[in-house]
């Protein structure tokens, strides 16, 4: 069983009294970290949260009649109720956001463990600063932290996926409507042209060349029965029954 991260380690969740604004980031935080830890009982939960807020609030926490009582959903209920900013403010989730990307600069895709945690913490502050915030703003920010030459392959893998997916989404929709097709996909070929020494790249070249051999296969099979089908026509047509018939 992994234990509880420790109040005094860099990546735990804190809270100081003047930074109540930021109660339910917290809290989202507070509970990620008990999940990692197995803690499932509320009176842990009660227990320990106290731990990572300063004196003043944690005298505060301790004072509640919820508290008392050792119910985790009572409790945090009473806490957004003793600070209603923290359910309307979200100033603190976007400055939080800016703070993760100055805080995490330069991941490259070989900080496994940096990434991870990088990824996890944006996710928190993003639950909040989404409301004010577009999509695209959410990805531009989150892209920002990683280094240039990670954050170039990601969009150039997700492009490469994009292109594929339209390339042959166009082709599938040339065999429904029954024209005749070529197996040579050339236009595709391109694409599947990786740097096998590219880890980066490694799984999508094989996903890439998983998706050609079954279009390849689709369209020989839709060619085989274009065939069949010319051959039944001409087999039953007058012309070649009178002909077939005088030899």
């Amino acid at each position: 069983m992994t234990a509880l991260i420790s109040p005094l380690s860099r990546e735990a969740p804190k809270l100081k009294k003047n930074e109540t604004s930021e109660l339910l980031r917290f809290l989202d935080r507070f509970e990620e970290e008990l999940k990692k830890a197995s803690i499932v009982k509320d009176e842990e939960k009660i227990e320990n949260v106290v731990r990572f807020v300063d004196g003043p609030l944690a005298r505060e926490w301790e004072a509640l009649d919820s508290f008392s009582s050792k119910d985790w959903d009572k409790f945090k209920k009473e806490l957004e109720k003793n600070y209603p900013e923290a359910l309307h403010d979200v100033r603190g989730a976007i400055e939080g956001l800016t703070q993760l990307s100055h805080r995490y600069n330069g991941i490259n895709g070989y900080s496994k463990n940096t990434l991870a945690t990088y990824s996890r913490e944006f996710k928190t502050e993003w639950k909040q600063a989404k409301t004010a915030l577009g999509e695209r703003d959410g990805v531009m920010r989150y892209l920002s932290s990683l280094s240039e030459p990670f954050r170039e392959k990601i969009l150039s893998r997700l492009q490469t996926q994009r292109e594929v997916k339209r390339q042959t989404n166009a082709c599938l929709l040339q065999v429904m409507n029954g024209l005749k097709l070529t197996s040579d996909i050339s236009p595709l070929r391109p694409l599947v042209k990786v740097d096998a020494r590219d880890t980066v790249f490694r799984e999508i070249k094989e996903e890439l060349a998983q998706e050609l051999n079954v279009l390849r296969d689709a369209l020989k099979a839709m060619e085989r029965q274009q065939i069949h089908t010319a051959e039944e026509v001409k087999d039953k047509s007058p012309s070649y029954i009178r002909t077939k018939g005088r030899q």
